[in-house]
């Protein structure tokens, strides 16, 4: 350690990793909803880029511990150590953190492509609020997986579907026990048995295999 950036950096550093521990926990959830996963993984995204321009938690109370003036010699002492502390050590961690956070927000991006995908799903669970986008939604679930689904018919199992789930005793249920009530009961929802089956069987994360 002999440098403010590094200093600085180290403070940025123990703000972004607390937000990505936040979601990593997150995605572990075993009743992790889709909508939820979306939001989360979105929320996690701005949070990141935030830390640019808002300082963390962390990043506050690096320079309240540094001089706000160094000595001539452009050294001044923290915990124990010599550091340089000139302007052009601000700018360093400025540019390092600025492509350190494009950096992990790229990769981000690049591991949950498909986060309206996901959130689509989530019409089939009735703890999902309802919402007027829900039948558009259904009908981009419908495009995507057109092969296995007969547009009129699915929009028509849906006027069904969507006052059952509205109903007291349902709104508390997530996707998977519904589905077992009702939604894979063929003959009254072929078409949408298949959607939601769909949603089932794609992992919300991949923390399984990668551990």
């Amino acid at each position: 350690m002999s440098c403010c950036s590094f200093v600085m950096m180290t403070h940025f550093l123990a703000n972004a990793v607390g937000i990505l521990g936040l979601l990593s926990r997150s995605l572990q959830r075993a009743d992790l909803s889709y909508d939820q996963a979306k939001a989360i993984i979105d929320g996690s995204i701005l949070s990141i880029q935030l830390l640019v321009h808002i300082p963390g938690p962390y990043t506050q109370t690096a320079p309240k511990e540094l001089p706000q003036v160094p000595d001539a010699s452009g050294y001044t002492s923290y915990r124990g150590h010599d550091i340089k502390d000139i302007d052009k050590q601000c700018e360093k961690y400025r540019s390092a953190a600025e492509s350190l956070v494009e950096e992990v927000v790229t990769r981000l991006q690049v591991a949950f492509p498909d986060t309206n995908i996901m959130s689509f799903f989530s019409i089939f669970s009735p703890c999902h609020s309802r919402a007027v986008s829900d039948e558009d939604n259904l009908k981009k679930l419908i495009e995507l997986f057109s092969p296995f689904v007969n547009e009129d018919e699915a929009l028509t199992e849906w006027l069904l579907l969507r006052n059952i789930m509205k109903q007291d005793a349902h709104k508390n249920r997530n996707m998977k026990s519904f589905y077992k009530e009702y939604i894979h009961q063929t003959q009254t929802f072929p078409n949408l048995s298949q959607l939601a089956a769909i949603g089932l069987i794609i992992p919300v994360t991949s923390v399984d295999c990668k551990r």
